[in-house]
């Protein structure tokens, strides 16, 4: 069970948006020496309760497939692919909004992320990752609402000592709207991470 948050357009008639039970989610996964393999499922309920008339209520739901396959001791490939009727409920974005008939409906959308990380040598590696995720907007959503977005990273990592690491990334990203209006961004970013508990 999860708590249950709203984030939710409301139709535009009075009332209150109500998410009155538990989000009720379930995974499984499998793991060997070759890597492993997840899938995690989530469903909940979402209701709009109108100053006057019938409370109508709306059900989301969505997955998530990851998993790792290991290419040797260190290297790895990451996958990942989400998707369902509401599944920005646990992406941090609206999931449900009014249809042209102001009835409320779960957003619907699908996510990709791949990635391969790689050890040059004892001291040295790298994350090459990229994702891609889209969104079927409704009838009342704003122009300004995500409609896709994407962004793909790589860094360069060095163990300079066993408890001590220090990293250059690049990040290119970038979103679509609802109206088709367009962004784009770039991120380069310097890091030190020194873990004071190691001896």
């Amino acid at each position: 069970l999860e708590e249950p948050l709203i984030n939710v357009q409301a139709p535009t008639e009075p009332g209150k948006m109500e998410s009155f039970i538990p989000d009720l989610t379930a995974r499984y996964r499998y793991t060997n020496h070759k890597g492993h393999i997840q899938l995690s499922a989530f469903g909940a309920v979402v209701r709009f309760r109108p100053t006057t008339g019938s409370t109508v209520s709306t059900g989301t739901f969505g997955f998530n497939l990851s998993g790792q396959f290991n290419f040797s001791k260190k290297d790895y490939f990451l996958y990942q692919v989400i998707g369902g009727p509401g599944i920005s409920r646990y992406r941090a974005g609206k999931f449900a909004a009014p249809n042209s008939d102001d009835d409320l409906e779960p957003i619907s959308g699908m996510g990709y992320t791949a990635g391969i990380r790689h050890f040059w040598n004892a001291e040295w590696s790298s994350l090459l990752v990229a994702n891609y995720g889209t969104e079927n907007n409704t009838y009342a959503q704003s122009g300004g609402d995500l409609r896709s977005t994407f962004y793909g990273a790589a860094n360069l990592i060095w163990q300079f000592h066993k408890s001590a690491f220090a990293g250059i990334e690049y990040l290119h990203g970038g979103r679509q709207n609802k109206d088709n209006a367009q962004g784009r961004a770039n991120r380069i970013m310097f890091s030190i991470q020194v873990d004071i508990n190691k001896h």
